[in-house]
């Protein structure tokens, strides 16, 4: 029985994994290799290859420690830029604000507003018991109840979901006793 190249070559690697593992070290190091990794790594099919595996479990994990080696080589460079960048906080703000007034500021604020919304039920619990302005609260993912708009924005918490509920809470069990808990 004759064997196919790629039997043979399969062999190999399974006898001799250091040997492999070092002419590939040095093929890579070297300008012919460099310059085949940088075509296969910016051609379409490289940079689906790589998408794929970053998907994969092994790739996720993968970049996570890449992250990490970085973060360990680059302290110094890292906490040098977070000192530069304390200073021009305010400044920085104000320009964030002024790009969320523009219309592509607008348009991203309203497609993450509808990507939140989608992930969120409305399943109206209780009527509308308000005679002044009112927006609803969700109580839980799915159930929602109207509240005076006021004081649902005055307990807004940013991104704090949990804590914003929280702190809603006694207020809607005092505008529907029928939610309180016992």
């Amino acid at each position: 029985m004759a064997l196919t190249q790629s039997e043979i070559q399969r062999r190999y690697k399974e006898r001799h994994p250091d040997r492999v593992k070092e002419t590939q070290r040095k093929y890579y190091q070297s300008e012919k290799g460099k310059a085949n990794l940088h075509r296969k790594n910016t051609s379409e099919k490289g940079k689906q290859r790589r998408q794929r595996y970053n998907k994969t479990e092994k790739g996720k994990l993968n970049n996570i420690k890449k992250c990490k080696n970085y973060s360990h080589r680059h302290t110094e460079e890292l906490r040098d830029y977070n000192i530069t960048r304390r200073p021009n906080k305010q400044k920085n703000l104000e320009g964030t604000r002024r790009w969320a007034k523009t219309e592509r500021g607008k348009q991203f604020r309203l497609k993450n507003q509808h990507i939140r919304e989608r992930n969120l039920g409305f399943n109206i619990i209780c009527e509308n018991v308000l005679d002044e302005s009112f927006t609803w609260h969700h109580i839980d993912n799915n159930n929602v109840v109207a509240v005076p708009r006021d004081l649902h924005e005055l307990f807004t918490m940013g991104k704090d979901v949990e804590r914003h509920r929280e702190l809603l809470k006694p207020i809607v069990e005092q505008l529907y006793p029928i939610l309180k808990k016992e």
